[in-house]
């Protein structure tokens, strides 16, 4: 037969509504957090601009934030999901001893599955860090060499020149180092898989046409969209030799 004496005792009722008060107040203020989060950006005539959230939820929100500072919530859990990115992808031309084209590997490959595809889909953004080449100053002995992309036939190639003949104007871009460091081990990769004699990597890439590019101002001024927003962007990165 049980103890009555070592039954739980029940909560007095004070402390139960204290609690009960404590969650609620907690609760509220995530839910105003939530609701009172910008909404945004949305693309005008006049550009891009957010709005505030509901005015009883960002009133509630003056109120409540100081004490989500300091149990460290104040994320409002509004996420980017509809991020203009270019579109980009590259094929690795992979070549015998003699220079003939024996297989071209598409990167990310329409074939694959959604999560080969995701990973590879990373490495072509990976490839995409091209960064402004800063304009020369004074001209110095033994200057170092800088690489920027140089437009060719129909693509854009490398080109490594001493510092002092890199173009001022108008700038270059030229592939950030860790650009390179992947083509390049992407490539040694393909070479090793394949047994290939040497690679030739080539990046095409198009910029997203956003919503502004669309608005009225734009096209009054020019009267049409300009036709780079659609132009692809094919860029080499060389060769890489398996014997090198």
């Amino acid at each position: 037969m049980p103890n009555p004496d070592l039954a739980p005792r029940p909560l007095p009722a004070w402390i139960r509504i204290v609690v009960s008060v404590g969650l609620a107040g907690h609760l509220l203020a995530i839910v105003a957090l939530v609701l009172g989060a910008p909404s945004g950006p949305w693309y005008t005539q006049f550009g891009a601009s957010t709005f505030p959230g509901p005015v009883f939820a960002t009133s509630i929100n003056t109120v409540t934030l100081p004490y989500l500072e300091v149990v460290r919530m104040t994320h409002n859990y509004k996420l980017r999901v509809d991020v203009n990115r270019p579109s980009v992808y590259f094929e690795a031309h992979l070549k015998d001893a003699n220079g003939n084209v024996v297989k071209t590997v598409k990167v990310p490959d329409p074939k694959a599955n959604f999560w080969v595809r995701h990973r590879q889909q990373l490495l072509a953004d990976g490839l995409f860090e091209d960064l402004p080449v800063p304009p020369p100053g004074s001209e110095r002995l033994g200057a170092p060499k800088k690489t920027y992309w140089e437009a060719s036939d129909k693509q854009f190639v490398l080109k490594t020149v001493p510092e002092h003949l890199v173009p001022r104007n108008p700038p270059v871009m030229s592939p950030s180092p860790w650009s390179l460091l992947l083509a390049q081990s992407y490539m040694r990769y393909l070479c090793r898989t394949h047994r290939a004699a040497s690679a030739e990597l080539v990046r095409h890439s198009r910029d997203a046409v956003l919503p502004p590019n669309l608005l009225p101002p734009m096209m009054l001024e020019s009267g049409q969209l300009p036709p780079q927003l659609f132009e692809e962007f094919v860029a080499n990165f060389g060769v890489y030799r398996r014997d090198q």
